[in-house]
C-alpha cells in the first residue's frame, strides 16, 4: 500500500511538472525566453569574433593565446545558440499544436518529433546564419585582385563579417519587446485572424510616439555595422606583420591605384574614418574625401546609401505621425472652439441689441415711453443710479468680510 501511494504521488508530481505543456501562455513565454537566450549567445559569439579581428589588426599573431581564447569562447557560444534555436522552434511547434487543440478542437498532442523541426526551412536558415565560426588553431588568408589592386583578407576578418549577420536576432528581440505589453494576444489573434508577427510589430512601433527613438536606434546600429563592413573591405591584411602571402610584395599590393592615380588607404585602419564615410553616404551627401576602392567596399557603400534613403522615409512618416493630434487633443480643441463660439455669439448679440437701440433712438422712431424718458430726463437719472450702484459694489468687494457669532 505504501509503495502504491508513493508511486501514485510520484505520478501526480510528474503530471504537475509537465502541465505547462498544455498551457498556451506558458508555452509562449518559454518560446520567447529561448529566442532571447539564443540571441544573447549569437551576439556574444559575434563580439568574440570581433575581438579576434581587432587583435589581428593590432598585429597580434593568429596563434596568440588571447585570440585562441576568443576562438574557443566563440565555439562554445555558437553551439549554445544552435541548441536554443532548436529549442525555440520546438516550443514554437508545440505552441502551434496546442493552439490547434484550443481553437479548432483538434486532438491534444504535446509530442514534437525532431524530424518536424528538421523539416523547417526557417530553422536551417537560422542555423546557416548562426553556425559559421572560426575554430581555435585554424587560420588562413584570402587574396585576389580588385580593380588592379591586390587585396588580402584574414580568416578572422572574413569570419567576423559573416558572424555580424547574427545581429538579425535583434529584429526578433525588438518584435517580442514591442508586443510584450499586449494582453490576450492568442484570443485577439483567433477572433481577428490577424498574425501578430513582424509586420504588425513594425506598424505598431512606427505609429507610436516613440517611433523616433526606435528609428534613431536602428539607424545607429545600421551605421555602425556598415562602418565595420566598410573598414574590413577596404583594409588589406598585407599591411599587417602577420601577413604571409607571397603576392603582398607585388606592386599591386604595396601601392593601390585608381585609374592610374595612386591612392593612400592607410587611414582605413581607423574605425572613425569608416564611420564618417558611412555617415555621409547614408545621408546622401558624399563629400568624396573617403571613397571605396574595392568591389566589396562599393557594395557596402551602396547598401549604406539605400539604407539611409529608407531610414529617411521612415523619419518623414514618423514626423507626420507625431504632428497629428491625439484623440484627447482633438477633444480639447473642440471644447475650446465651443467656448470661443459662445463668446463670439454674446458679442454679436450685444452688437445687435446696440444697433437696434440706436436705430430706435432716431427722431420719429421712438416710442411714446422712450420719448417721455428722454424729455423728462429719466434716462440720465437711471444712468446716474447705475453708476452709483457700481461704485457701491466696488466698495463692498474691497472691504474684508467678517462674520459675527
Amino acid at each position: 500500500a505504501i509503495l502504491k501511494q508513493a508511486a501514485s504521488s510520484r505520478h501526480l508530481a510528474l503530471d504537475t511538472s509537465w502541465q505547462w505543456m498544455r498551457n498556451r501562455d506558458e508555452i509562449e513565454r518559454r518560446t520567447i525566453d529561448c529566442s532571447n537566450i539564443a540571441g544573447m549567445f549569437s551576439i556574444l559569439g559575434f563580439i568574440c569574433s570581433m575581438v579576434q579581428n581587432e587583435l589581428i589588426y593590432k598585429s597580434y599573431q593568429p596563434m596568440h593565446w588571447a585570440i585562441l581564447i576568443m576562438a574557443a569562447l566563440n565555439t562554445i557560444v555558437t553551439f549554445a545558440s544552435i541548441l536554443f534555436i532548436y529549442r525555440f522552434y520546438w516550443h514554437k511547434q508545440l505552441l502551434l499544436q496546442v493552439s490547434k487543440h484550443l481553437d479548432y478542437g483538434a486532438r491534444m498532442d504535446t509530442f514534437v518529433p525532431a524530424k518536424v523541426i528538421m523539416a523547417k526551412v526557417h530553422f536551417w536558415a537560422e542555423v546557416l546564419f548562426s553556425f559559421p565560426f572560426l575554430p581555435p588553431f585554424v587560420t588562413f588568408e584570402i587574396g585576389f585582385l580588385q580593380l588592379d589592386n591586390f587585396v588580402l583578407y584574414r580568416a578572422e576578418t572574413a569570419m567576423c563579417i559573416i558572424n555580424s549577420l547574427r545581429l538579425y536576432h535583434l529584429v526578433r528581440l525588438m518584435k517580442d519587446h514591442s508586443l510584450s505589453d499586449l494582453p490576450n494576444k492568442s484570443t485577439v489573434r483567433r477572433f481577428t485572424n490577424q498574425k501578430l508577427q513582424y509586420v504588425f510589430s513594425a506598424k505598431r512601433v512606427f505609429n507610436s510616439y516613440n517611433s523616433m527613438a526606435y528609428i534613431t536606434l536602428i539607424w545607429m546600429i545600421m551605421l555602425l555595422v556598415h562602418a565595420y563592413w566598410f573598414r574590413a573591405a577596404e583594409f588589406s591584411a598585407c599591411r599587417l606583420a602577420s601577413a604571409n602571402h607571397a603576392d603582398c610584395k607585388s606592386p599591386a599590393a604595396e601601392q593601390w591605384t585608381l585609374y592610374g592615380s595612386p591612392i593612400d588607404q592607410t587611414a582605413m585602419i581607423y574605425f572613425q574614418n569608416a564611420a564618417w564615410a558611412m555617415w555621409i553616404t547614408s545621408t546622401t551627401v558624399g563629400y568624396g574625401d573617403i571613397f571605396p576602392i574595392t568591389h566589396c567596399g562599393r557594395f557596402v557603400a551602396a547598401s549604406a546609401a539605400i539604407s539611409g534613403a529608407v531610414i529617411a522615409a521612415f523619419v518623414t512618416a514618423s514626423l507626420g505621425n507625431i504632428l497629428q493630434r491625439t484623440p484627447n487633443e482633438e477633444a480639447a480643441v473642440g471644447i475650446l472652439r465651443k467656448f470661443q463660439a459662445r463668446e463670439q455669439l454674446l458679442i454679436e448679440a450685444v452688437n445687435l441689441v446696440s444697433l437696434w437701440w440706436r436705430k430706435k433712438r432716431r427722431p420719429g422712431n421712438l416710442s411714446r415711453r422712450q420719448r417721455a424718458m428722454v424729455v423728462n430726463g429719466q434716462a440720465q437719472t437711471l444712468r446716474k443710479i447705475h453708476q452709483e450702484a457700481r461704485k457701491d459694489l466696488k466698495s463692498i468687494k474691497s472691504e474684508p468680510i467678517s462674520f459675527s457669532p
